[in-house]
């Protein structure tokens, strides 16, 4: 916060002395980093608090509610850039002044932005705070934004050393464009995921990632009724196993044990409540399973069955494939299914897969 503070007042002044709408632009782009790094470090603070009676999920949306204020922030000052921008470009002129000040404010910009963005990265990695991140998204943009205008700076002084026209001043307008398509990538980029946080919207993958860690427990026979939602660096999940219905309460509640301990394992925040439901007979649930199995793959099958012996599932199924296919080909496909089989049920010792033409053909 004290770096925003310092660099706001910085660019503020010498944008202001020599007529920089670039630095006036990053002025305000450094200005709303001090606003948006106070209400992350309230939004940390408050959100680290623990559930209580009123919030029994905890405060950790407060750190999302965060990132969107940022972002709201950032368009704000986007408008009043492209504003003053398009006026100085096409209604009024305005000569800027380069002076050593003017390079020496934005590299030092670029140096501390640089620091600020590796330190909020770090600990947003460690802490996994969308708060932390968002801050240092935005100061990663600030160099580059920070580069434009040096840029702009360097031409515009070039011009006025070789007398190359005062018509160079507008590149200054233009570098403070282009901080302003920086700030509304972030701030547009900062605001949807945000949104999605605070909508419940389930982050990509995660369900899957979920299953998949649940199904390698030993005795779960299926998961369903999966659904997940993120509050700040937590995950809320709440998910139903199927075991087998002779299960005892006892070996029940031990097998949700496990899967907590799975799952916890490779997600430590990860809050997690597990229904457990019996199951059908293991036969009746491993031929559904083989069916979903092949229709994934595009299969039809018929006569699938399962016998059990010494605890261990034989299955034997009938695939139906065109009748052109060929024999590699078969090959393949049969394989890939009886592999799936194995992996998704690990009680099956045994997968017979009897081809046949497709009934249509």
């Amino acid at each position: 916060m004290l770096a925003s503070f310092c660099l706001t007042v910085a660019k503020a002044v010498v944008g202001v002395l020599t007529g920089s709408l670039g630095l006036l632009a990053e002025a305000a782009h450094s200005g709303l980093d001090f606003v948006a790094t106070l209400v992350t470090w309230v939004a940390v603070r408050a959100s680290s608090a623990k559930p209580d009676a009123e919030h029994p999920y905890g405060h950790g949306k407060l750190e999302n509610l965060s990132a969107l204020i940022q972002s709201m922030l950032l368009l704000i000052a986007c408008g009043w850039i492209i504003s003053e921008a398009v006026g100085r470009l096409f209604l009024r002129h305005r000569e800027v002044q380069v002076t050593f000040w003017s390079f020496a404010v934005l590299v030092v910009s670029i140096v501390v932005d640089y620091w600020r963005s590796r330190a909020l990265g770090k600990a947003a990695r460690k802490h996994g705070s969308q708060a932390l991140e968002a801050d240092a998204l935005h100061f990663s943009t600030d160099i580059w934004s920070s580069a434009a205008v040096l840029a702009g700076m360097g031409l515009i002084w070039v011009a006025q050393r070789f007398g190359l026209g005062s018509q160079f001043s507008r590149v200054d307008s233009l570098a403070a464009l282009l901080v302003v398509v920086a700030m509304l990538y972030v701030s547009l980029r900062m605001a949807k995921r945000a949104a999605d946080f605070l909508v419940d919207r389930a982050p990509a993958g995660l369900a899957d990632q979920i299953q998949a860690i649940v199904r390698r427990v030993p005795a779960v026979m299926d998961v369903q009724h999966l659904r997940t939602r993120q509050s700040g660096n937590q995950v809320f999940i709440d998910t139903a196993i199927l075991v087998d219905a002779k299960c005892t309460l006892q070996e029940a509640d031990r097998i949700a044990s496990a899967v907590e301990h799975s799952v916890t394992e490779e997600l430590p925040n990860a809050d997690i409540i597990i229904h457990v439901e019996p199951a059908e007979s293991p036969s009746q649930w491993a031929t559904e399973v083989v069916r979903q199995l092949a229709g994934a793959m595009g299969l039809a099958v018929h006569g699938v069955r399962i016998r059990g012996i010494g605890g261990r599932l034989y299955v034997s199924v009938h695939v139906e494939l065109p009748g052109a296919t060929a024999l590699q080909d078969v090959h393949g496909r049969l394989t890939e299914l009886e592999k799936q089989i194995k992996q998704r049920l690990p009680d099956v010792a045994e997968v017979v897969t009897h081809p046949e033409p497709a009934r249509h053909d």
